[in-house]
């Protein structure tokens, strides 16, 4: 199931040059060797995918067209970070937009909140369809949920809220959550990270926010080299590295430990994240002389991490709005 939309020139020819010319000069965009018409998308610290697809003229399309591709069954944030790139391939080519999906785009120019709803509605049906195959009916809590809330934000730079809605049918499917606001606000750090970095005039890595399952429950993890400086962002699981040679997983609560980190004074937005130099980084050697056996650690993409308000809307038969 996806969201597609059908991009025509206004006037004249879009040219196969004209396609592969500006999807060239395109951001973490490139043309998959066995399928040259493509134009894929894949950032890699967000880990959002689309494509889009050339036709050339032909005597159905004698202008050529585009055709534009996002699954549904995804968090709200694939079409967050696929409006901007449909917007500008959208004006860079002058194309009129053809939207057959329900509450989409109206009419022939592109709109971005059109497309939002559109792709909103869409994912809502996805989401409830997908509910109603697997039966979908028992609701799992982390024990980390059961603390006390009194003060949101404190308890976001605790740890990371976290949810698995189990199957509880013959099919098994497991489905891994986190609050909508929580999977927003890391994609906007895996996002931003560039610009994060040139606070510190480029000289700080800036870990990835990532996913992964331990122990059948949504552990997030960021991968540091303790050799440098970096951007630490508050995950569960930290990977520790020293020039590639040796590595531990360690959980946060070592880290904070060793680190000696507090919220005070620390960034917030658009995740909790700290400022480490190497001096300081280095109190994260004895993990690694330690020799720690891995943690059973199954890495998770963003498209097997879905917002719990989706899943628990479709469960209760889409009365409240998806994201």
């Amino acid at each position: 199931m996806s969201y597609d939309l059908t991009l025509r020139p206004r006037v004249g020819i879009l040219t196969e040059d004209a396609f592969v010319t500006y999807f060239n000069e395109q951001e973490n965009v490139s043309f998959p060797e066995d399928e040259p018409e493509v134009a894929a998308y894949f950032h890699p610290r967000t880990e959002v995918y689309f494509h889009f697809r050339y036709e050339p003229p032909n005597r159905d399309e004698p202008g050529g067209k585009l055709t534009f591709h996002i699954n549904f069954f995804r968090p709200h944030v694939f079409a967050l970070e696929a409006e901007p790139v449909l917007h500008g391939a959208v004006e860079a080519l002058d194309l009129e937009v053809e939207d057959p999906q329900e509450a989409g785009v109206e009419g022939a120019e592109f709109d971005g909140e059109q497309f939002l709803r559109g792709w909103n509605f869409g994912n809502r049906l996805a989401y409830l369809h997908f509910v109603g195959q697997h039966h979908l009916d028992a609701l799992a809590e982390d024990d980390a949920l059961e603390e006390d809330e009194e003060d949101e934000e404190d308890e976001t730079a605790k740890g990371t809220a976290k949810e698995a809605v189990t199957d509880a049918g013959a099919d098994g499917v497991q489905v891994f959550c986190l609050p909508r606001a929580d999977l927003q606000r890391i994609w906007r750090f895996n996002y931003e990270g560039a610009l994060l970095g040139e606070e510190f005039d480029g000289a700080y890595q800036v870990p990835a926010v990532g996913f992964a399952e331990q122990h059948g429950g949504l552990v997030t993890v960021a991968s540091v080299d303790i050799s440098g400086d970096f951007l630490l962002p508050r995950v569960d699981v930290v990977h520790v590295q020293q020039d590639a040679r040796e590595q531990a997983f360690v959980a946060w609560e070592d880290v904070e430990r060793a680190l000696g980190l507090t919220n005070a004074g620390a960034p917030r937005e658009p995740w909790p994240h700290w400022a480490i130099v190497a001096t300081k980084a280095s109190r994260l050697g004895p993990f690694l002389r330690g020799r720690l056996e891995p943690a059973p650690l199954t890495s998770l993409s963003l498209d097997k991490v879905h917002a719990l308000e989706d899943i628990e809307a479709a469960r209760s038969g889409g009365d409240e709005e998806l994201s």
